[in-house]
């Protein structure tokens, strides 16, 4: 798979707006035992996902990650 097709396949296009304007931050991975709550908390603080990768990886952009 190249990069065009992993964009295509991965991340949602056009990006959704930033709920809030971040800076500084590189990258932060969390783990969860209730994925899909957890995943509708952000959605609600930090809007829709802008990376989603199958049921159980999903993305928000942060400043510039």
């Amino acid at each position: 798979m190249d990069i065009s097709e992993y964009r295509a396949r991965y991340f949602v296009d056009p990006p959704p707006l930033p709920q809030y304007a971040f800076e500084g931050i590189g990258g932060v991975a969390l783990y969860f035992c209730s994925l899909c709550e957890a995943v509708g908390f952000y959605a609600q603080v930090l809007g829709p996902p802008a990376y989603v990768e199958g049921p159980r990886t999903n993305g928000w952009r942060i400043g510039m990650t």
